[in-house]
């Protein structure tokens, strides 16, 4: 270690002499303080208050099931999410029946109605108002 400090270089910008060891291990200790202070405070101040014992803590291995809570379902049957290849599916499904309907017509039982397509419809209201 020097005993003497460099003199500055007035031609470069920046002071070439070497940091106080006495100050960088100060600088080193206050932060390995502060590294083994701020678990304990945070417990203190946050997990205390919260009613969360350390002891219930794991660190490592699967979590407690009994402390994670559940998510709520509606009564069964449960809803069915629906995913790609049956989202596809059904709006395929779907626009086929809608072309059925508008091209076939179709039957209610339960309501005994008949539809009529849409070309046979407009067919018969033009027909019905001289066209």
């Amino acid at each position: 270690m020097h005993t003497e400090h460099e003199v500055t270089d007035p031609t470069k910008n920046y002071d070439t002499t070497e940091l106080p060891m006495k100050g960088v291990l100060q600088g080193l200790g206050a932060l390995a303080l502060m590294a083994i202070l701020t678990p304990v405070i945070c417990y203190y101040f946050v997990m205390h208050p919260l009613d969360a014992p350390l002891g219930k803590i794991q660190f490592s291995g699967r979590p407690d099931q009994s402390q994670i809570p559940q998510a709520k379902l509606p009564a069964a049957p449960n809803p069915i999410l629906q995913n790609n290849i049956t989202a596809t599916s059904d709006i395929r499904n779907l626009r086929l029946k809608e072309s059925r309907k508008m091209t076939e017509g179709f039957d209610n039982p339960d309501t005994k109605e008949r539809t009529l397509p849409v070309s046979e419809a407009l067919d018969l209201e033009a027909a019905a108002n001289g066209g």
